[in-house]
């Protein structure tokens, strides 16, 4: 929906409660997501800071999964 700002709110709950959240599918896809949105508010610092703590949780994930290359080229995009 293109809506940066809510988008960041919605994702930080993630952040915020990762111990409630963690068995949660989209607790692993949560950075990415929160990436993506500051991406989408031009703060580029955020961005760059979120899709590395999703590529250290995903660290061991083989690496042709498509969402791990996909994160990987609209971080190369940063």
């Amino acid at each position: 929906m293109r809506q940066g700002a809510a988008a960041t709110t919605e994702f930080n709950k993630y952040s915020d409660h990762n111990s409630i959240a963690i068995n949660s599918v989209l607790a692993g896809l949560a950075p990415l997501e929160l990436a993506r949105a500051y991406g989408l508010e031009g703060d580029r610092v955020r961005a760059h800071a979120a899709y590395e703590v999703f590529f250290g949780n995903w660290k061991d994930a083989d690496a042709d999964i498509p969402i791990l290359k996909q994160a990987r080229a609209e971080y190369a995009e940063i």
